[in-house]
């Protein structure tokens, strides 16, 4: 299942605004400068691209012929840039910049040549940003400490876009940054190897759709991220793999921002600490503690599929959260529980879809006190007992009914039908349950043999 999960990449919901792809235009590489519908190519201006000369004069000339509004127009090539291209709305205009495809137009900086970003765009109140591959050109060291620098920030922007941007390649640094934006955008976007892929930071009514993170470590490891007093932001049709942290809104254990919400997404791990975030129809998986850890959220809707969590640990971390849904497929690892909730936490269900473990031995692990009576955990048709869950009779023939306390870690008192026996020696002895209790439960035992009786249990 995670070698499917690796290669897969969400098609984006429908999202899309206000843009046809400039490649379709018949732009004229040659003779006077086109200003037809203000869109200047970079080649007119002596841009080579041929991965290189350095081309940042003639894209700066380019840019600065553009006083109004425009479109900046790379063609197909490999542009090397040794300098930052800094773009103010004031000086400008609103500017788009499109290329001819990820992996078609190419800009990237000299090999391992300083800690400048590529492209610092600020205050635009409309444009897009699409169809180019942005490259850092460094060998991605997570243990890197220099100051890092930034591929792509878009910042104090509202109504921007990029489209279809690959974005790879920084050292201690990130790969795109939007900083104190308004309704803006990353729509099929990627990034990769960098520690930390995709983020916004102090933005509201903000979109990652169809977006794609890998290879992210070091510090942060984050793949996407909203932090910083995001709100009304949404995470929609993403992926990310490969990471430390794959998702993540908010800023790891302080909780920031409110009302954004995260749908249809794989992630290796999840980390939400926003306070009314909503997470649905989302798919976590992965090896390690806490594939996804949420506080001070609701409405959850998570599916993880757990493989080779340490023993002892748990595969959710939830606290604070209310009103959620968590399913677990667990693997073929041991780990002793599935959901660790605080005391706080009201009104979740946890579903055991499957269960591979041999020693996971309790879905919910509940820290700060008594399990709320409104959290609820069961198996649906549920059959693979757990071997922690087992206990053995030793008694004689003909003495009395004897019987084996079992402790348990449901937290609050189980109705008879939920608690399964399975008898693997002397299945035809009688048996009944008595003495439930939030804590353990006592099966009872009458036997006409002089025979040990084994069997299994657990909580459905």
């Amino acid at each position: 299942m995670t070698s499917n999960l690796l290669g897969y990449i969400p098609k984006p919901s429908a999202y899309f605004t206000n843009i046809d792809v400039v490649r379709k235009l018949d732009v004229s590489t040659s003779g006077s400068s086109n200003f037809q519908n203000n869109i200047v190519n970079v080649k007119q201006f002596g841009a080579v691209g041929n991965g290189v000369t350095d081309d940042f004069t003639s894209i700066r000339a380019a840019l600065d012929s553009i006083t109004t509004g425009g479109t900046l127009y790379f063609p197909k090539g490999t542009y090397i840039m040794g300098s930052q291209l800094t773009i103010f709305n004031t000086t400008h205009g609103n500017i788009s910049i499109i290329g001819e495809g990820m992996n078609v137009t190419i800009v990237k900086r000299p090999e391992n040549a300083g800690t400048q970003r590529l492209f610092d765009i600020n205050q635009m109140t409309g444009g897009t940003f699409a169809d180019m591959t942005v490259d850092g050109n460094v060998v991605f060291d997570e243990n890197e400490t220099v100051i890092g620098f930034v591929n792509i920030k878009i910042n104090q922007c509202s109504n921007y876009e990029l489209r279809r941007i690959w974005s790879k390649n920084t050292n201690a640094g990130s790969n795109i940054y939007f900083e104190t934006c308004t309704f803006s955008n990353a729509i099929e976007c990627r990034a990769d190897n960098s520690p930390l892929g995709l983020f916004f930071s102090s933005s509201d009514h903000c979109k990652m759709i169809g977006c794609h993170a890998s290879n992210h470590h070091g510090d942060p490891g984050y793949g996407l991220q909203f932090k910083q007093q995001c709100t009304h932001c949404i995470v929609d049709s993403c992926s990310a793999t490969d990471c430390n942290i794959g998702i993540i809104v908010g800023s790891g254990d302080t909780p920031d921002g409110e009302n954004n919400t995260i749908s249809n997404c794989v992630s290796n791990n999840y980390n939400i600490s926003i306070p009314k975030t909503v997470m649905r129809g989302c798919v976590a998986y992965g090896t390690t503690t806490n594939s996804v850890r949420c506080e001070h959220s609701a409405e959850m809707d998570i599916e993880v599929t757990s493989y080779g969590a340490a023993s002892g640990s748990s595969i959710i971390r939830a606290d604070n959260v209310t009103d959620s849904v968590f399913k677990l497929t667990l693997g073929t690892d041991g780990l002793n529980f599935g959901v660790q909730l605080t005391a706080v936490s009201t009104g979740n269900t946890c579903i055991v879809t499957k269960n591979n473990h041999t020693t996971v031995r309790f879905p919910f692990l509940v820290s700060g006190g008594a399990l709320d009576t409104n959290n609820r955990f069961y198996y649906p048709n549920f059959t693979d007992f757990s071997t922690d869950g087992v206990a053995t009779f030793t008694n004689d023939a003909g003495a009395a009914p004897t019987s084996e306390t079992i402790t348990h870690q449901y937290g609050i008192t189980p109705r008879p039908e939920q608690i399964k026996v399975v008898f693997t020696a002397n299945p035809q002895d009688i048996w009944w349950i008595s003495s439930i209790t939030a804590t353990q439960f006592t099966i009872q035992r009458a036997s006409s043999n002089n025979t040990a009786a084994a069997f299994k249990w657990c909580i459905d």
